[in-house]
């Protein structure tokens, strides 16, 4: 299929864009970029919201279409043991393995936190062969930790992010929208600002006026397209899990003869069925292009 790739114009054969990255737990996938623009901002923009919000899609056991979640490893601050989330709990990565020996640099003492009895015997068996101890002097005593202490700094901020929802939002409008209408300048500005060749604001955390992407009840992901044709603004709202939130100005530019209606997708990445979207709904419209995003 020959068609015109929606991010840099060119009359390219088109791949599939997952709008919303799959590692994310959508499906949502389209044709709408070329292989080039699809894989270089794939690796620097998608690769980065599945680092950062790909924990949420574990914890919440979200079915990939492909690949596997990410891994959720923690370290207690207190005993530095390792602990990784097999999708039901947290349970100990590694043993831990502790010696202390005598001014004339032999064993004289071992202390090993195993994660079950085999694991502790086959750790001091190979012990006591390395280092030529009698194993019956052995004592063990089952020792129960206190929960663990950990934490995660919570990134959902910044350039490469930002460049990303703003790709979702593109994306989804892309798919949405005609290509001429894709393809003119008003759209530029964000084309530009996704590619990472423009300084200027486009994107913005928002928990001020985004209470109608969430429900408070699922962890949805959410984008909307509202239009706003007396003042020429396009501006996409995009919310991941319900919980993070984000503004996006497509354009500022934006000429029509017609009044657009909003455009919305919501998923559910937990059931993987898409949500009916309001029809009755109507977003806020901003009045000028100085609209605080």
């Amino acid at each position: 299929m020959i068609n015109v790739c929606s991010m840099c114009g060119k009359v390219r054969k088109l791949t599939l864009e997952h709008i919303i990255p799959q590692s994310l737990g959508s499906p949502l996938e389209k044709r709408i970029y070329c292989n080039d623009c699809n894989s270089n901002l794939g690796h620097e923009l998608d690769a980065e919201l599945a680092e950062r919000f790909g924990l949420y899609a574990t914890l919440l056991k979200v079915k990939r279409k492909r690949g596997k979640n990410q891994e959720i490893i923690i370290v207690d601050e207190e005993s530095d043991l390792r602990l990784k989330f097999n999708g039901d709990r947290f349970c100990r990565l590694d043993p831990i393995v502790k010696t202390k020996k005598n001014k004339d640099g032999k064993i004289e003492e071992v202390e090993v936190v195993a994660r079950s009895p085999n694991e502790r015997d086959h750790i001091f068996m190979a012990l006591a062969r390395k280092h030529n101890f009698d194993i019956s002097i052995v004592v063990s005593d089952e020792v129960e930790y206190p929960p663990p202490t950990n934490l995660r700094d919570l990134v959902f901020e910044g350039e490469i992010i930002y460049r990303a929802i703003a790709k979702i939002a593109y994306g989804f409008a892309s798919w949405k929208l005609p290509t001429t209408l894709i393809l003119s300048d008003s759209f530029e500005s964000i084309r530009r600002y996704i590619k990472g060749r423009s300084s200027e604001k486009l994107v913005s955390a928002n928990y001020m006026h985004t209470d109608f992407m969430t429900d408070n009840q699922r962890p949805l992901h959410k984008v909307y397209i509202s239009f706003n044709r007396a003042s020429g603004i396009i501006v996409g709202y995009v919310a991941l899990f319900g919980v993070f939130r984000y503004t996006v100005l497509l354009s500022d530019s934006f000429n029509s003869y017609i009044e657009w209606p909003g455009i919305d997708y919501t998923f559910n990445p937990v059931t993987q069925r898409e949500v009916p979207a309001n029809l009755i709904f109507k977003s806020i419209r901003p009045v000028n292009p100085s609209f605080q995003i």
